[in-house]
């Protein structure tokens, strides 16, 4: 197989990788890859829907699976391939893929496991990941760094990082961390559709608003007061914010979220 052509414009975030790449998933033929981070859009997809757990005993379709990716600097690989082997049973419900050694380490740990192995860090398989994060193909990141030593392709993974907050994806970047997306991923889906709603404001004459969150869909909440005669009405929160007035309920609104940004709630 010869080397793919690079065509590389300027870093960190537009170089592009077409051609045959070092991609395989176990017992398969590699597949061609055209991946290209470019520009970044204004708006990333958010993640994919959620899928029922392993633990429930239902099959996962291919539809609804997670695309989750899996990336350890060497002294922290032994960490990930513990990681992979406790959740061994949900992981295998998921589509994988993996930069060079850490999807070739993960895959002996865990042979149930079928993971699509990228190229090695160094040789632009963390800009693969970040092509798939841009494209909407990947739901989640597992990446461990380690701290503790530098590393050559270091601008690489820091605009892998970068990438996948732009897009607003789950990561984990520690084993703590890890196990807590694992936890969180592998819940079953709700049986109810009613939203979370939380109150923002409610006005001297009893017209309320309230912050409702559903369907990774935030949005305003407006219940006017029972004389009124008037109708519930469910804004959008970007549209709500973006004509906001001076308002007290508008200025709780930024208080509820500036919270939440810090951690708070």
């Amino acid at each position: 197989m010869g080397s793919a052509p690079k065509r590389c414009r300027s870093w960190p975030i537009s170089c592009r990788v077409e051609g045959r790449a070092d991609s395989s998933i176990a017992g398969a033929a590699p597949e061609p890859v055209s991946a290209g981070i470019g520009n970044l859009p204004t708006r990333l997809p958010s993640f994919a829907p959620l899928a029922r757990s392993a633990w429930t005993g239902q099959e996962t379709s291919m539809q609804t699976r997670r695309r989750i990716a899996l990336i350890a600097h060497d002294a922290k690989k032994a960490t990930l391939t513990a990681w992979a082997r406790r959740w061994e049973g949900w992981l295998a419900h998921q589509y994988l893929v993996g930069t060079g050694s850490s999807a070739e380490e993960v895959g002996k740990a865990c042979p149930s496991l079928r993971i699509e192995r990228l190229r090695s860090g160094p040789e632009g398989g963390d800009m693969q990941v970040g092509a798939r994060i841009v494209d909407g193909e990947i739901d989640a990141l597992v990446f461990l760094p380690d701290p503790a030593n530098a590393h050559p392709h270091e601008a690489d993974f820091r605009a892998l990082i970068r990438i996948a907050l732009i897009a607003d994806i789950p990561i984990a970047l520690s084993a703590a961390s890890a196990e807590h997306l694992a936890i969180g991923m592998s819940q079953a889906l709700p049986t109810t559709s009613e939203p979370v709603l939380q109150d923002i404001y409610v006005s001297s004459n009893g017209d309320r608003w309230r912050l409702g969150t559903a369907a990774h869909r935030r949005f305003v909440r407006h219940e006017p007061n029972q004389a009124s005669g008037g109708s519930v009405t469910d804004t959008d929160l970007d549209h709500f914010l973006g004509n906001a007035g001076p308002g007290p309920e508008h200025v709780a609104l930024r208080r509820i979220l500036e919270v939440r940004s810090d951690g708070g709630a």
